[in-house]
């Protein structure tokens, strides 16, 4: 009996990214629609230097956080009230994905998104959600980002997408940056506002990860 040597896949994991990075760059328009229904599909399965006090660790209570990560993790109590959250990856040698594997931002057996919409902070891509706790009722707020060097998103998807450009450019720094704080009221109106003019403080200040 004769052995056929083992043919290597004719698409492979690298190949399926740069070919899904070149229809966004060439389509732009079909690609959105596309990835907005993808978006759609993770929002329901779901170092930047702060102004504010550093905190050991992640406090407890935060809707949006990634409890197993190998990223690096920076927590901070800025003086707006909100808590920000940084969650950085720097590409090596051994990684293929410069934007690491994440399943959901939040516990969804613990909580329910109650809104989730894209938000335009200056020039940067946020993603704005509330969410409910299950089990006491409270709701918060936050805004979240994803950067891949000079790339901003607030989608997911597009941050995986968004490799094959930053590649282009020798990016090798990833982050996940999240504001959130607790809502007196289920509508969040206040709250977000203020997120909104931290944010947009901050990002007035010239803030980069390189800083």
């Amino acid at each position: 009996m004769s052995f056929q040597p083992a043919r290597k896949p004719f698409l492979t994991y690298r190949s399926l990214w740069i070919i899904a990075g070149l229809f966004v760059l060439t389509t732009p328009a079909l690609a959105g629609w596309l990835l907005d229904r993808a978006d759609q599909q993770y929002q329901a399965s779901s170092g930047y230097s702060t102004p504010g006090t550093a905190l050991p660790a992640a406090p407890p209570g935060l809707a949006l956080q990634l409890p197993h990560t190998s990223m690096n993790q920076t927590h901070y109590r800025h003086s707006s009230g909100a808590v920000v959250s940084i969650y950085s990856n720097q590409l090596s040698e051994d990684q293929r994905s410069l934007v690491p594997y994440i399943p959901r931002l939040f516990d969804n057996e613990r909580y329910t998104q109650t809104a989730g919409v894209s938000a335009e902070i200056g020039e940067s891509n946020f993603q704005s959600v509330s969410l409910r706790q299950r089990s006491t009722g409270q709701h918060s707020t936050a805004l979240y980002q994803f950067r891949l060097g000079p790339i901003t998103t607030g989608s997911y998807t597009r941050a995986k997408l968004y490799q094959l450009p930053a590649s282009f450019t020798g990016t090798r720094h990833f982050e996940l940056m999240i504001w959130q704080m607790p809502c007196a009221a289920a509508g969040c109106e206040s709250e977000q506002d203020r997120l909104t003019e931290s944010v947009e403080t901050f990002l007035a200040q010239g803030r980069s990860p390189e800083s």
